[in-house]
């Protein structure tokens, strides 16, 4: 198909610059060529593309491109797919989404990153195993943050019966109420 013919619309808060069409893919418009965009692949497995020196989420652009702003600019938006796979920024498969919304989907979908798939991650399963299990012993969390080289809070997120809604919840030793895994449904 030639690239002309496809439906290219310019980009909200990029107008004259950069378009998307409802395929999902990105062009840059200043130069008399219309030159395509690649994107990268984050580690995340989100395609950005790097707009006037901004890195912004393809499944955003194209959002942006043909529904606009998100629905209210008081809360953070996300730009869902529909369908869990990161990189599918076809139009037909995006909406936007609130942030408790996305990360149900996420959970539904089983790309929601915890434990040691989070990209941030401190501690290994066992290692937080471990630390609940003598923590419940009574291993101060102070001892134990020296112990494994982390701050006392990371201790804390992993020992707290409230913040395991975070991180940790799936781990055996620690299981979801039903409440709490309503929730999440």
């Amino acid at each position: 198909m030639n690239r002309d013919s496809e439906d290219w619309t310019d980009i909200y808060g990029f107008e004259g610059r950069y378009q998307a069409n409802s395929n999902g893919k990105i062009r840059s418009i200043r130069y008399p060529s219309k030159r395509l965009m690649k994107g990268c692949i984050n580690n995340n497995g989100y395609r950005n593309y790097e707009l006037d020196g901004k890195l912004i989420g393809g499944h955003r652009l194209v959002l942006l491109a043909f529904v606009g702003v998100p629905p209210n600019q008081d809360h953070l938006w996300h730009g869902a797919h529909k369908n869990g796979v990161r990189d599918d920024n076809r139009l037909s498969n995006l909406y936007w989404s609130s942030a408790t919304k996305n990360n149900r989907d996420k959970i539904r979908h089983g790309t929601h990153q915890t434990g040691e798939l989070h990209g941030r991650h401190k501690l290994k399963e066992d290692e937080v195993r471990e630390i609940r299990r003598r923590y419940e012993e009574g291993t101060s969390t102070q001892e134990l943050a020296t112990e494994y080289n982390v701050t006392k809070g990371t201790i804390e997120r992993c020992v707290s019966k409230v913040a395991k809604l975070r991180t940790w919840q799936y781990l055996d030793n620690y299981s979801l109420s039903e409440g709490a895994k309503a929730l999440l449904l």
